[in-house]
């Protein structure tokens, strides 16, 4: 029992000095990472085992990553209060998943289709699935396209009920990005308010060629992040939870994450569905947001055939 504990305890260290150190140097390194919330669980099984075996040295080390647990875990929690104009400002209803390029489920495109959303962030839209959404009318709702021009794993794509400017169609990392503004007339009750909008989906850091890529679209990220004026909306499969360090330094340029602010920050989005993994443990998707934008409200949906959940926010416009 006393090795076993011996090993919890310099996993947990591993992975507490890694994050803390920023380390984003292996695919195995970042899923601990970005698993935290779980991985470092061990722990607190760990601390009162040793202290009722009387192993000092491992007992204080148990103390101290169930210590860096709490803090780490911390920005994650509580609910973040909404500026008063929020209450009162028009909204818009943002849509993002993860459809997966596999899927062949008749009810994918009538579960997207029930949020009626005002725009969608969808990626992994194979031919067949971009079929399927042209069949269910999701296009004739939303006439404003702008695509990666790509089909499968790696498309992107944003759909919106109003018009789209300023389209940039582009590889960061080895992967499509898409970038538009989305513009609103006065006649609409958003009254001519616009919003910057980028659908996500980098590389997910499964070798190590995958993850020079995911660290590339995380740099340029934060970059729009920082030089973007007005609202903006980054939305979809980040392939990183908060915990892993490029996606914290993407928050801390100073977007904001949708189910963070309303309090539901350790909430799952994958694998769900029939997975080999279990039930979800990471919350790869994300809709984040800056500027003169607030989310007002957010919940996860059902996508039936994908493993990735949904996510449905109403966010407010200044």
């Amino acid at each position: 029992m006393d090795a076993g504990i011996a090993v919890v305890v310099m996993f947990g260290t591993f992975v507490t000095v890694s994050r803390l150190l920023g380390w984003v140097v292996h695919p195995v390194v970042v899923l601990w990472q970005a698993a935290l919330p779980v991985s470092l669980l061990p722990v607190w099984l760990v601390l009162p085992v040793a202290g009722v075996r009387r192993l000092p040295v491992r007992a204080v080390a148990a103390l101290l990553l169930c210590t860096f647990h709490v803090f780490a875990l911390y920005p994650a929690m509580g609910t973040r209060r909404l500026p008063v104009w929020a209450g009162t400002a028009p909204t818009m209803k943002v849509v993002s998943a993860n459809v997966s390029n596999l899927n062949r489920d008749p009810g994918m495109a009538a579960a997207l289709l029930t949020p009626g959303g005002d725009v969608y962030v969808l990626v992994e839209v194979s031919a067949v699935v971009r079929a399927d959404l042209v069949d269910r009318g999701l296009f004739a709702a939303l006439p404003y396209v702008a695509e990666s021009g790509d089909l499968g794993a790696d498309s992107v794509l944003i759909a919106s009920k109003y018009p789209l400017t300023d389209v940039v169609a582009q590889r960061i990392g080895g992967v499509p990005v898409v970038s538009a503004t989305v513009v609103t007339d006065a006649q609409t009750p958003l009254s001519g308010r616009s919003l910057r909008v980028v659908a996500a989906h980098p590389a997910a850091p499964t070798s190590s060629a995958r993850l020079k890529g995911f660290r590339a679209w995380m740099r340029w990220a934060r970059e729009q992040a920082r030089v973007t004026t007005g609202p903006l909306i980054m939305a979809g499969d980040f392939n990183s939870s908060r915990f892993v360090p490029a996606m914290g330094e993407l928050l801390a340029a100073g977007m904001t994450d949708a189910h963070e602010s309303r309090g539901r920050g350790l909430t799952t989005s994958w694998p769900v569905g029939d997975s080999f993994l279990g039930p979800a443990f990471l919350r790869l998707d994300h809709i984040l947001v800056r500027g003169s934008v607030v989310t007002r409200s957010v919940r996860d949906l059902t996508v039936p055939g994908s493993d990735h959940r949904a996510i449905v926010a109403v966010v407010a416009l200044h």
